[in-house]
């Protein structure tokens, strides 16, 4: 079994610029906090995780939990405006839901999607690229705030008890190239932000990708 996961933002839907953008803006409504979207300083790289950073410098213990619920009902509704407005619809990265559709039909293939960002964010994003979530496991932020152990856990769900004999995930952040690392994970680096020796730009010529990975 080979298992190969994604990455949603930057790696199949050009998303980061307004994703990120969303997100500084739900932290400064909600807080008054002003963040930059430099995320390379944060210890965990997804929502729930840059959330906890910022609760713990401004020592904001005390209302976490309600901080939390707040910024996550704000990005959530900033998210769904966001797409509404261009109704309904997102810019893939080219080729990502023909790659997405062929790899579920493979044998030998467990699919899976581990992103840092929050499970209802994650589901909109992909929708409106015409992915349908529900059809393979997903692992989200809202799981854990730690991105290995989003991995970890979008693992688990796709096996379902198996082994995989190979592991790769698709990703265009450093912070995805360690985690893969650490986990002894295949890593396939996407667009230019981070350096890999198995690198595509997009999924336009899918033979290739597949000879690539071996299925």
């Amino acid at each position: 079994m080979h298992l190969v996961t994604f990455d949603i933002d930057g790696t199949l839907i050009d998303s980061q610029d307004f994703d990120s953008n969303l997100y500084v803006e739900s932290i400064q409504k909600v807080l008054n906090v002003e963040i930059g979207s430099d995320w390379s300083k944060y210890k965990q790289v997804t929502d729930s995780g840059i959330l906890n950073q910022i609760i713990e410098e401004n020592n904001l213990h005390h209302s976490s939990i309600d901080i939390h619920r707040k910024v996550h009902r704000c990005f959530v509704k900033k998210t769904e405006d966001y797409i509404s407005n261009l109704s309904g619809s997102l810019t893939e990265i080219p080729g990502a839901k023909k790659l997405i559709e062929a790899l579920s039909t493979k044998k030998g293939v467990a699919l899976a999607i581990a992103t840092g960002g929050w499970e209802e964010t994650a589901r909109m994003k992909l929708q409106a690229i015409g992915i349908d979530s529900g059809s393979f496991p997903l692992a989200t932020a809202s799981d854990s705030p730690d991105r290995i152990e989003i991995m970890q856990i979008a693992e688990r769900r796709a096996l379902n008890g198996k082994t995989a004999h190979k592991k790769t995930y698709f990703g265009d952040g450093e912070w995805d190239r360690i985690a893969s690392n650490q986990l002894g994970y295949q890593f396939v680096g996407v667009g230019n932000s981070v350096e890999s020796t198995f690198k595509v730009s997009a999924f336009r010529n899918l033979e290739a990708i597949f000879a690539k990975l071996g299925v």
